[in-house]
């Protein structure tokens, strides 16, 4: 064979050796294609619209498949998978927390009573704790956020099933890790409520407005330049300030009480040395 011929004949082992080993990385392995494919269907199917019934089906079938994994691989050890196993784990965890909410949001909606307050359906209150929501009524918002949590671990979940990814060595973030990030994007409107709010309280003094605010961030907001104020006539800082609440660490609530004014209508938020005002929400129950 000539050295031409021989240089031809590397270059096509080359090029069809390389495709064929990307194309057996490409696919899943047989003891694998079960719990994949399971949770293939469960993410389309959130992704396109599901019933719930349909949705306890997928859940039953992704836990059966995921339990089946497991077995196999208790007798057949294997580091790499085993950590795959343990976050489809995980992941199914998710799923049901989601479902939790969900049927909270099919009773609410149901219910005569129509009460939709979170704290009715103490286990949706749990699981929205749990993610590090601020939400205060039950709602398809408190499921369709633990879904795209899920979604962010996707791409390494399905990395471990094709063996491009390791999960021992490139772990997807945990749900605490998920939910730090989700408080570190949210602002002082999206995690702190002005509860109990009420203009028009008479007491011996006269009439007052009353109520609190609630800080659910998870974070406090004394360590930055903002103040909680209430002002009269306008917004800061051509308004008159009628109260500077001060701060208000996490997890906590501050109580006020000040003289009625027809032209007070919320609380404000201030932030120090950055012109930026915003109004807080008004939780009434």
């Amino acid at each position: 064979m000539s050295r031409l011929a021989q240089a031809f004949a590397v270059i096509l082992c080359i090029v069809f050796c390389g495709c064929a080993k990307q194309d057996k990385q490409k696919e899943v392995p047989a003891f694998l294609q079960g719990s994949y494919k399971s949770l293939k269907a469960i993410e389309g199917a959130t992704a396109v619209g599901v019933t719930y019934a349909d949705y306890l089906k997928l859940l039953q079938e992704m836990s059966a498949e995921v339990l089946a994994l497991d077995d196999y691989l208790k007798a057949n050890p294997s580091p790499q998978y085993r950590a795959l196993v343990e976050e489809l784990d995980r992941v199914l965890t998710m799923y049901v927390d989601a479902g939790t909410a969900w049927k909270a949001e099919i009773e609410a909606s149901s219910s005569l009573l129509k009460r939709r307050d979170l704290k009715s359906y103490p286990q949706a209150e749990l699981v929205a704790l749990k993610y590090g929501m601020t939400e205060r009524l039950v709602s398809m918002r408190i499921v369709q956020n633990i879904w795209s949590l899920i979604g962010e671990r996707a791409p390494v979940l399905h990395g471990a099933f094709y063996g491009t990814v390791d999960l021992n060595l490139q772990k997807p973030k945990t749900i605490d890790q998920l939910r730090e990030a989700a408080l570190a994007k949210k602002g002082v409107a999206d995690c702190v409520e002005v509860e109990d709010w009420s203009p028009d309280v008479k007491t011996p003094e006269g009439w007052f407005i009353v109520g609190k605010i609630v800080n659910r961030c998870g974070k406090s907001f004394n360590s930055v330049p903002i103040t909680f104020i209430i002002w009269r006539g306008g917004d800061h800082p051509s308004g008159e300030l009628v109260r500077d609440l001060g701060g208000i660490g996490p997890g906590a609530e501050k109580t006020f009480r000040i003289p009625y004014s027809a032209d007070i209508t919320g609380v404000r938020y201030k932030a120090v040395g950055e012109g930026r005002t915003g109004v807080l929400p008004i939780v009434h129950h």
